[in-house]
């Protein structure tokens, strides 16, 4: 038996990277997968290669609160649960050296990165607490580990966010 057979798993970020990445892998366990992304046409790509009817496609931007919580209305009134969230939504930017990053771009990066990360959690997790159990998984890329150069490179949310406990 695949080890996520009928689970609920929902992706955020799902239609490139490590998201992409993410779904395709799941998929192989059995999941029921909910892909979740801004642009559809991605998320199409990434479907492809998945079974139809164990994938459903949702475009959503993480950075608004009223579409993420569209997301987690709709994932429930669908599907009825949710095992697994996959936060793997992020964005870098191209100009981002500290003395060239423009307000916009940082707060976009903010946006996604860090609040987007914060609206997914505070949507699925009252679901999960009232199912009794659900797992949720917050991706980032290594390219936040180093530092240096005068790059913002990606903002960590595990850095905004305190420890449990404190």
């Amino acid at each position: 038996m695949q080890k996520l057979e009928n689970k609920v798993v929902v992706i955020t970020g799902a239609g490139s990277g490590v998201g992409q990445a993410t779904a395709w892998r799941l998929a192989e366990e059995g999941a029921q997968l909910v892909l979740v992304g801004r642009t559809e046409a991605t998320l199409q790509e990434t479907a492809a290669r998945l079974d139809p009817a164990k994938t459903l496609i949702y475009p959503c931007d993480v950075a608004k609160p009223e579409m993420v919580a569209g997301l987690a209305e709709t994932v429930q009134r669908k599907l009825g649960r949710v095992e697994v969230l996959v936060i793997a939504a992020g964005v870098n930017v191209p100009r981002r050296a500290l003395a060239e990053l423009s307000l916009e771009d940082y707060q976009q990066i903010i946006d996604i990165n860090l609040n987007g990360a914060f609206l997914c959690v505070q949507a699925f997790l009252p679901v999960m607490r009232q199912q009794g159990e659900g797992t949720i998984i917050n991706l980032a890329s290594v390219a936040g580990f180093p530092g240096g150069g005068g790059s913002l490179r990606y903002l960590k949310i595990w850095d905004a966010w305190p420890e449990p406990g404190n």
